[in-house]
């Protein structure tokens, strides 16, 4: 195989629609770390919570790219590192969603252990998303300092136009993605990408991308194919992904991560 490391896209990618990890995917997975391939992931969400999302795989979620590029981690050496938005541009992003959105919930997340969430929750713990009780801080003061990340969402709300609005005003400062129906947005730190993200993390691995195949399924994920020797596409990516990547495998619900992996070991 040509590849020294691999890097997956977890929601969508590794995970089928339900959220579940499949058995030949977790085998897949554990054959390629068991033949030497450094492996990583690369998300949008906290490490604590991608943990929660794989733990067929714990091992997936030493090295990768969280919260988007803003945080990442290679626990074998201790490395880590953390890209915060500027103060008064989280504060900017923050007050025009209230205002525009009344209803709106919006977390930020601090640091990798600790966020807050405007809305109480409702049928969720911080459990479930990986944090110990202790990580929620009141959203009042978590807004007075720098964060990582800032994710904002509501099923019934079109947040298109409040995106174009902050990108034509703040697009300079700032990195901002829509969820792919519209419904929510995330915004990070700028240049803070998946992308610019692994080649951080490769570049401390003395990995050349040239060896490293990505796997994914969103618009975010461009930015690693952009960047990666090979780039594979999900079935159920859209057409704009699939047309990037340099082959595309079979849907998250036909278990295309691990028919990837496979094509990969046999090439």
């Amino acid at each position: 195989m040509l590849h020294r490391a691999i890097c997956f896209d977890v929601d969508g990618t590794l995970l089928d629609s339900a959220g579940v990890l499949r058995p030949r995917v977790a085998r897949a997975l554990h054959v390629l770390q068991d033949a030497g391939v450094t492996l990583l992931v690369a998300t949008a969400v906290p490490q604590r919570f991608a943990r929660v999302k794989v733990p067929q795989a714990p091992f997936l979620c030493e090295t990768g790219v969280f919260m988007g590029g803003a945080h990442l981690v290679h626990e074998p050496s201790g490395y880590g590192h953390q890209a915060r938005m500027d103060l008064p541009v989280t504060q900017d992003i923050v007050h025009t969603l209230v205002a525009r959105h009344p209803g709106l919930q919006i977390l930020l997340q601090a640091d990798p252990d600790h966020y807050a969430l405007r809305f109480p929750l409702t049928n969720e713990t911080p459990e479930d998303w990986g944090y110990a009780a202790e990580g929620l801080l009141p959203f009042n003061e978590a807004l007075r300092a720098p964060c990582l990340k800032i994710v904002a969402w509501d099923e019934g709300m079109n947040l298109a136009p409040t995106l174009a609005d902050l990108q034509a005003r703040l697009g300079q400062q700032v990195s901002l993605f829509p969820s792919e129906d519209g419904s929510g947005l995330w915004a990070s730190a700028r240049d803070v990408d998946k992308g610019s993200g692994l080649l951080r993390l490769l570049a401390h691995l003395e990995i050349n991308p040239t060896e490293t195949a990505v796997i994914g399924d969103h618009i975010p994920d461009l930015d690693m194919f952009r960047v990666a020797g090979t780039a594979i596409a999900m079935g159920n990516a859209p057409a704009a992904v699939q047309a990037e990547a340099t082959w595309v495998t079979a849907s998250n619900d036909e278990e295309g991560a691990a028919l990837a992996i496979e094509r990969l070991l046999t090439s």
